[in-house]
């Protein structure tokens, strides 16, 4: 049975006919025809189908197929603007992450160098002053020099015998009040201590910078004045 039958006023064909008034394959309208999709009715172990239904079918799956790819479309559009926001705004961060951390870097070397600066100034300074006040210390006024080297240079210009001079002399001087330094003249090759120099009970301290001061103390061994710098100048028995 091949030929088209008319049914309820519709004209029905058969798939094969159908299938060369549209895109579609017998198969494919056969399957249509069962799901009920379109007007068809099953005769004679063969199916036939409306033609004007097919067609409708046809167009409306056309039309849905094409508001698919819009929609489609514009979904894809969206999530390619989401993902090059995104890509945006984290390179966004990436830059304003790496300003802050070259801020920072500077921040920390402009603080380094200003510290490494001040503790350079005041290291030289420290010395400086330490300099200065050493020199103020060991620098001898005139005033000073004749009243306490004087009964030193008078027993030195005074006449000794051969045994004299062979024996070990010293002078002892009164410490008094001395506000910068003293020298100290020892007979020949005296090496008696700088503390039998003196008529004062006194102490040689050694200051961290190497010279020596003398410590005028008490019986106790406390101190009980300041410290006075002193430099040891030996006079030869050729000077006596």
């Amino acid at each position: 049975m091949n030929s088209s039958l008319e049914i309820d006023g519709k004209v029905l064909h058969p798939i094969k006919e159908a299938a060369r008034s549209t895109t579609y394959s017998r198969d494919y309208i056969t399957r249509l025809a069962r799901e009920g999709k379109v007007v068809a009715s099953y005769i004679g172990r063969q199916w036939f189908v409306d033609l004007a239904s097919l067609k409708s079918y046809a167009e409306n799956a056309a039309l849905e197929q094409e508001v698919r790819k819009k929609i489609l479309s514009q979904e894809r559009k969206r999530e390619r603007q989401l993902r090059e926001a995104v890509e945006e705004r984290r390179t966004l961060q990436i830059k304003k992450a790496h300003s802050l951390n070259a801020r920072a870097a500077f921040a920390a070397a402009f603080v380094l160098g200003v510290g490494l600066l001040a503790g350079q100034g005041a290291y030289q300074l420290k010395h400086s002053n330490a300099h200065v006040s050493l020199a103020d210390k060991v620098t001898v006024q005139q005033s000073a020099q004749l009243t306490q080297v004087s009964p030193v240079v008078s027993e030195a210009k005074r006449p000794a015998t051969q045994a004299q001079k062979d024996t070990a002399q010293f002078t002892q001087a009164s410490l008094g009040e001395i506000d910068h330094g003293i020298i100290l003249f020892p007979a020949g090759l005296n090496t008696e201590r700088p503390e039998r120099l003196f008529s004062d009970t006194v102490e040689v301290r050694s200051l961290s910078d190497g010279s020596q001061v003398i410590v005028p103390v008490d019986a106790s061994g406390n101190q009980v004045g300041n410290e006075v710098p002193f430099v040891r100048v030996p006079v030869s028995s050729s000077n006596m």
